[in-house]
């Protein structure tokens, strides 16, 4: 197995913060950046509008949900962001240490070479480059607000440092995650895929690939209720939810998130199995069809002969020609069924798909319940 990925950080101002705090020292960054986005977007807020009772339920629900965004969303979001890169990089080296992946049989491309383009993508220095334009186009965002924002400039400006790592870390995040998805997904439908019956993980050997899915399925679900709890704030608070970078930013990173997971990292690796299956249990089901009838006789297709009306007993070796092969028939059932539940066709256990797939839904319950609270308070508020 190769080194992990490191082009694909060299450059990166984040993962270069990282590398000077020291190993072991990454939760101190997330905290810093956390911590920033709490008093930005909690602290000084609330205090700003402590002294104005009529604005004091207001203040409240801005803490509500900037401690939803600071203190659960940005620790989930960097923490996917610094494993991604790795993660993606060691996985088709883990699955070729399993046995799972052949070289490709069409194309002139070999595995290592499909494999250095993962690499490739993931460490192109376009993703740096989108990061630093979106933190510019966000600064023009954040003095639009500082004009019609009741806080004093200075706090929006430091509401706007707070933001820049997380505004540059989300866009090369969801950037990385496409083109290294894609890179994968074409590997995989190159290569020879197998599946290891039977294997421990009850994923046909194929839980490295799983795993990392289940890992974004829950980051996903994490970014869901954070949205419905600052979409909910915000609506109350007479605020609307897409007029700040912070929910968009949450949003956008919530919505790329549990497509790519389902249908690439999922379905690609879920046809390559059920291919495997089918090739293993296609010599079975010829062999059925082949012996479906065997020790029966021909059906008679004419008028009865009046001759012949006098039928024969069947003889005694003609019965246990029958009894031979409906035997054989049994066994064929068995045996498929066998083959059935010894090849898995997901790459992660049942419960681990169903969470993911209960992610999926997360989009939609996330716009019914922003809805249904905007309707609410409207209806609160009355003409």
């Amino acid at each position: 197995m190769r080194p992990p990925l490191e082009p694909a950080v060299r450059r990166d101002p984040l993962f270069a913060i990282d590398r000077a705090l020291g190993p072991g020292r990454r939760w101190f960054l997330i905290a810093a950046i956390a911590a920033l986005n709490a008093v930005a977007f909690g602290l000084i807020p609330s205090l700003a509008g402590a002294d104005q009772p009529a604005d004091l339920n207001v203040a409240r629900l801005q803490v509500v949900g900037a401690a939803a965004w600071a203190l659960v969303g940005v620790p989930t979001g960097l923490i996917i962001y610094f494993w991604l890169p790795i993660s993606v990089a060691s996985l088709v080296p883990e699955l070729r240490a399993r046995g799972l992946l052949g070289e490709p049989t069409t194309g002139d491309r070999t595995l290592d070479e499909l494999d250095d383009d993962i690499d490739r993508q993931m460490g192109d220095p376009l993703w740096l480059v989108l990061g630093v334009l979106a933190v510019v186009i966000s600064a023009a965002t954040y003095r639009f607000e500082s004009a019609r924002s009741d806080l004093p400039w200075a706090v929006v400006v430091f509401q706007y440092v707070s933001t820049i790592p997380l505004v540059f870390g989300t866009i090369v995040l969801i950037c990385r995650l496409i083109v290294g998805t894609a890179a994968t997904v074409n590997l995989l439908k190159l290569a020879d895929v197998r599946v290891i019956p039977l294997h421990a993980d009850d994923a046909g050997g194929w839980s490295p690939l799983g795993h990392r899915a289940s890992v974004l399925g829950r980051a996903a679900a994490v970014y869901g209720l954070v949205a419905i709890i600052v979409n909910i704030a915000s609506i109350l608070a007479h605020r609307d939810p897409l007029a700040s970078v912070v929910p968009v930013a949450t949003l956008l990173g919530f919505i790329a998130l549990p497509p790519l997971v389902l249908w690439a990292w999922l379905f690609t690796p879920h046809r390559a199995m059920l291919d495997a299956r089918e090739r293993m249990i296609a010599p079975i089901t010829a062999a059925f069809l082949a012996g479906q009838l065997d020790g029966i006789a021909a059906p008679v297709t004419g008028p009865p002969d009046p001759a012949s009306a006098e039928q024969k007993a069947p003889t005694v070796d003609s019965g246990k020609a029958l009894s031979t092969s409906s035997d054989r028939l049994e066994q064929l059932g068995r045996r498929r069924d066998l083959l059935m539940a010894a090849y898995p066709t997901w790459p992660m256990r049942l419960v681990e798909l169903r969470a993911v797939w209960a992610t999926a839904l997360l989009p939609f319950v996330t716009g019914i319940v922003t809805a249904l609270t905007s309707v609410v308070s409207g209806w609160l508020k009355g003409p």
